[in-house]
């Protein structure tokens, strides 16, 4: 009989139900609390993924993961020494989780924002090529069609830059300014349409389908600068929130490592928890 082989010890199944960190946690847990602890904090880096997509369930979910979070970590009762570093990492993370809910409904009016421009993008497309129809019809110069197709060309980018403003890593900056560039282009090609444009070899059109047509452009383009405005003035907050989002995803990661020791049963605790290197945020990326 071989007992001993058999059965592995409870630290070893500590390790392998919890995981094990690369340092120990603060001594301030018991290590039921240690592993809730760290159960929860996966839950939280799980759940902010979604934050910046506008998510409701997302911001819902990393709400309550906080909630669990300072539940579980109860340092009331622990020397002050050695609960001091944990103490600061919670509170970092309640003051930032606060900071995103603060700002979660601007973040879903942006992506609806986004939304629209990016179905309306189809709409401009069928009118840009209703337009390039009728200019081929009317005979129209060679500037005259070259300049209805770029129209066509802006319209594919206008919604891929919505599709792309927000991405893995925060928000796109190019997308910002591409899609603000795009926006004038084809208001300039739509007033050379119908005022003339001699820099652009563009005549005023006289063709009532024509005229028509681009009144419908007009009309669409003017929604789709609406709702882009939006998002540009937010755009501080919005940097503001993804800044908070990265470092919420790094102390949870933070937390996470330094409880694993503890989950496992380690009984090297360090009194401070392990520091991770700060995460790069886009503060630089999008020119307040």
């Amino acid at each position: 009989m071989r007992p001993a082989l058999l059965l592995p010890s409870l630290s070893f199944l500590r390790v392998a139900s919890c995981g094990l960190g690369l340092l120990a946690a603060a001594p301030a847990f018991a290590d039921d609390d240690a592993c809730r602890a760290l159960a929860d904090s996966r839950t939280l880096s799980a759940a902010l993924i979604g934050t910046l997509q506008g998510d409701a369930q997302s911001f819902d979910r990393t709400r309550a993961s906080v909630d669990a979070v300072n539940r579980d970590v109860r340092l009331d009762d622990s020397p002050a020494n050695s609960a001091a570093g944990m103490r600061r990492l919670v509170a970092g993370i309640t003051a930032r989780a606060n900071l995103l809910q603060q700002h979660r409904a601007m973040v879903q009016q942006v992506h609806e924002h986004l939304g629209a421009i990016s179905r309306n993008s189809s709409s401009l497309l069928d009118a840009s090529e209703g337009l390039a129809s009728l200019l081929l019809q009317a005979g129209a110069s060679p500037a005259h069609l070259a300049a209805g197709m770029q129209l066509d060309m802006l319209s594919v980018r206008l919604g891929r830059s919505a599709d792309n403003f927000v991405g893995l890593n925060g928000f796109n900056a190019e997308a910002v300014f591409l899609l603000g560039k795009d926006l004038n282009t084809f208001d300039v090609l739509l007033s050379g349409f119908a005022d003339g444009n001699a820099e652009l070899r563009l005549r005023a059109q006289r063709d009532p389908a024509i005229v028509k047509q681009l009144g419908k452009l007009r009309g669409i383009l003017a929604g789709m600068r609406q709702d882009a405005q939006y998002f540009i003035d937010h755009l501080r907050d919005l940097v503001a929130v993804r800044e908070a989002q990265a470092a919420l995803q790094h102390d949870a990661d933070q937390l996470g490592h330094t409880l694993a020791m503890s989950c496992a049963g380690s009984d090297a605790g360090a009194a401070e928890p392990l520091r991770l290197p700060e995460p790069k945020t886009s503060a630089s990326a999008v020119k307040r």
